[in-house]
């Protein structure tokens, strides 16, 4: 392969390997662990698609700094453990590569709209997605980690894969409605030669962080089950159930138990070490630990009883308390779907298309609307009457 060059413009390009050229359509930046996500456009003979390139640089002649060494070892594992998801709803890896000062990884970039977009545009029109549409989005995310949590290696031996990381922005809608979960690379798994970090602290987008897994409590893949549920929760209200502006802190402080306070200050210790803000954890710490049942119950409140009551098992503080796996929870999802009636990818586009027609012009002065606009093309994003 040659060719290779850092990230620079959009239109410059990134590397050539054989008669496919990668070109820099946009730089998303750089995340926590020093690794540039790049949207790339790969064209080859007459044919061109995009693709999610994750970029390390790599210090050619020196020993690589801990933090690059292990960035590396993020991204190899990822790309290990994605040859065992191979599944509909879960986006594709295509491969790592080591490249002159870089290693890259390869990605199916997948059109469309994250949750995340979906909620801006949900507060923006006003009003909510139809139910059909939250239960076709909360069945395929849950099908994908059923699929991911049985996952066995070649002699049988369970994997036991957790995802981690799920978040409005790791799950995206196509434009043709099929919904798609991405970004496996801070799972934990029985991969061999897999490592552990020295370093132990809560993973992931901590506002749809299990409450085990913020204070650092053993952790399973009834965890991921908590996020689905803190995930359809925002998208179904525009409402989170780690912030509560109403409920003044004062309240929940007089909530909290003895051995909650000692959590939190493991959870505060363990985020001091690795570094990150103390501020954001303990405000999220202290509305994991204190919400009950009602608080779910008040939030949902617009929704029918019978996603209500799905919510309110996902989004319980006791592991044992949720659905005890992700085929649990498919199977309750087909059950809402049955009765709701059929409900198709068709249908799902066709919402998407509603709401951004009705949220446009509210949204045109807006990062989001150019994503919007490139993401679906003009003729589907309009400002409306």
């Amino acid at each position: 392969m040659a060719g290779t060059r850092s990230p620079g413009s959009e239109g410059d390009v990134l590397l050539r390997d054989g008669d496919a050229i990668y070109e820099l359509e946009r730089d998303w930046g750089q995340d926590a662990h020093g690794v540039r996500r790049l949207l790339a456009r790969r064209t080859q003979g007459g044919t061109n698609e995009l693709r999610l390139l994750k970029w390390l640089a790599l210090p050619e002649g020196t020993p690589p700094a801990p933090e690059v060494a292990r960035a590396r070892r993020l991204l190899e594992a990822s790309v290990r453990l994605a040859g065992y998801l191979q599944h509909p709803s879960i986006a594709r890896v295509y491969g790592l590569r080591t490249v002159p000062g870089a290693l890259l990884v390869e990605e199916e970039y997948v059109p469309g709209l994250s949750l995340d977009d979906l909620v801006t545009v949900k507060l923006a029109r006003g009003s909510a997605f139809p139910e059909s549409f939250l239960v076709h989005v909360g069945l395929q995310v849950a099908v994908a980690l059923a699929h991911a949590h049985a996952r066995t290696d070649e002699r049988g031996v369970p994997l036991g894969i957790i995802h981690r990381d799920l978040h409005p922005c790791g799950i995206r809608v196509r434009p043709d409605g099929q919904v798609k979960l991405t970004d496996f690379g801070l799972s934990w798994s029985r991969l061999p030669g897999r490592k552990d970090t020295t370093v132990v602290h809560p993973r992931g987008a901590l506002y749809f962080t299990a409450p085990e897994a913020l204070f650092l409590d053993d952790v399973d893949p009834r965890a991921d089950l908590f996020s689905v549920g803190a995930v359809l929760l925002e998208l179904a209200t525009g409402r989170n159930l780690y912030n509560r502006p109403d409920v003044l802190e004062s309240r929940l402080g007089k909530r909290l138990k003895k051995t909650d306070r000692a959590r939190i200050a493991r959870g505060l210790e363990a985020v001091k070490a690795a570094g990150l803000s103390l501020g954001t954890y303990r405000d999220v710490a202290l509305q994991a630990a204190t919400f009950q049942p009602e608080d779910v119950e008040r939030l949902s409140g617009g929704l029918s009883p019978p996603l209500r009551g799905l919510l309110q098992t996902l989004l319980r503080r006791a592991p044992a308390e949720r659905h005890a796996t992700a085929n649990v929870l498919v199977v309750d999802l087909r059950a809402l779907h049955e009765q709701q009636g059929p409900y198709s990818n068709a249908e799902a586009a066709e919402a998407v298309r509603r709401a951004l027609s009705g949220a446009g012009r509210k949204l045109i002065d807006s990062e989001l609307w150019g994503d919007l606009r490139a993401a679906l093309g003009p003729d589907e994003v309009s400002t409306g009457p």
